[in-house]
């Protein structure tokens, strides 16, 4: 049902960070518009269970929390009113999973990438995972100061992420 009155509700918990969340309205399915509308003046509490926290509006339907710091491990909840019903959730920041390695730990590219150049092998990834949990692998290059390859560099830097799995690995392919 496609009803411009409803809540859109996005956060991604990140340990060691404030909690933010985005609310904006629904756009209506055939609608011109591509830009969903902020959802200002929200009474958000977000609790961990042993702390409960009103949220702070930021600006353009950012809210973040002041104080409540997201963690490993943690099971957080989330509250409001919106039009007469209450919209709620909850999720967990999952531990790591355990037994995680690599084979090769690392990939080393001489001279440039690009046709007829001498691939690397791909980094094979695996740990131990919870049935039907969802794992994200996140990518990052941690040189201090990185050598382009080729010409292509992603919006968000030296670092990627794909879409979750319920896989116990992953191959970071260089090619």
């Amino acid at each position: 049902e496609s009803n411009p009155d409803k809540a859109v509700v996005e956060s991604y918990l990140v340990p060691g960070q404030k909690i933010s969340m985005l609310v904006t309205r629904q756009i209506a399915y055939g609608s011109d518009s591509t830009v969903a509308k902020p959802v200002p003046g929200l009474q958000i509490n977000i609790s961990n269970g042993e702390v409960t926290e009103l949220m702070t509006y930021l600006d353009s339907g950012y809210y973040q929390c002041n104080t409540l710091i997201a963690e490993i491990g943690g099971i957080y909840s989330f509250s409001f009113d919106y039009n007469g019903t209450t919209i709620s959730g909850n999720t967990c920041i999952p531990l790591a999973p355990a037994g995680l390695h690599a084979s090769p730990s690392c990939i080393s590219i001489d001279g440039e990438m690009g046709p007829g150049a001498d691939m690397p092998d791909p980094i094979d990834v695996y740990w131990h995972g919870a049935d039907s949990a969802y794992f994200l692998v996140v990518v990052e290059n941690t040189e201090s100061a990185p050598e382009q390859i080729y010409d292509y560099v992603p919006e968000n830097g030296m670092t990627f992420r794909e879409e979750p799995t319920t896989s116990d690995h992953y191959e970071i392919n260089p090619r």
